[in-house]
């Protein structure tokens, strides 16, 4: 690996452009991790928000918050909106591997000036060519969309749990469509009448947080 002379400060067009495409995943990233505790404090309740937030604030990272929120839903009652906010919690954490490395991998000027590159470390080798591909183009406008689509889709389910909107379709994604989560189909079931899951879900609650004083 060549050592560049300099390391040089983010002025060129190039390294400008290669900011502004890792702030967009980093916007869009935290977007979805927002709407993620929404969902988990809507299921939780909101009397239990400060108790909640400090948990998520103490996991220290997104992927660590994601764990908490599905091995919470799996001890509930079944029911077709958690089934969606576990659906695309995986395809997150599929995703996840692409973004750490696109975000995270360091990037420098080629000696020519002309074109930066990513720098490749051993732990990171597998991920280069993703992550030039995602900055060359085309991949990037795939990835940055299936974010926005996955914001989108968590809303909606979140909206749909709060019998506001209907269950909206899985999303198909672009950038990376054979990924294992995003092939696994929706359970066929019948819907669950409102008032009886409440009571299930409920109940369920009492086992995990007692009400608050």
């Amino acid at each position: 690996m060549t050592i560049p002379k300099k390391i040089k400060l983010p002025n060129s067009p190039k390294i400008k452009a290669h900011c502004l495409k890792v702030g967009e995943i980093i916007y869009l990233w935290n977007q979805i991790h927002a709407v993620i505790f929404l969902s988990f404090l809507k299921i939780v309740g909101d009397s239990h928000e400060k108790s909640l937030k400090y948990m998520w604030d103490d996991a220290g990272s997104d992927n660590l918050q994601r764990k908490l929120v599905k091995a919470y839903l799996k001890g509930l009652p079944e029911h077709e909106a958690l089934e969606e906010i576990i659906w695309y919690l995986c395809v997150i954490d599929d995703l996840s591997q692409y973004r750490n490395a696109f975000v995270h991998t360091p990037m420098l000027d080629s000696i020519s000036g002309g074109e930066i590159m990513p720098i490749s470390f051993a732990s990171k080798d597998k991920f280069i060519k993703n992550i030039q591909e995602i900055h060359d183009g085309k991949l990037f406008t795939k990835f940055k969309k299936d974010l926005i689509v996955l914001n989108q889709f968590s809303f909606d389910v979140l909206k749909s749990f709060s019998g506001n909107k209907e269950l909206p379709s899985r999303p198909v994604l672009q950038a990376f469509p054979n990924l294992p989560s995003s092939k696994k189909k929706r359970k066929q079931r019948k819907k669950v009448a409102g008032d009886g899951y409440r009571k299930a879900l409920a109940a369920a609650l009492l086992g995990h947080i007692s009400p608050q004083k």
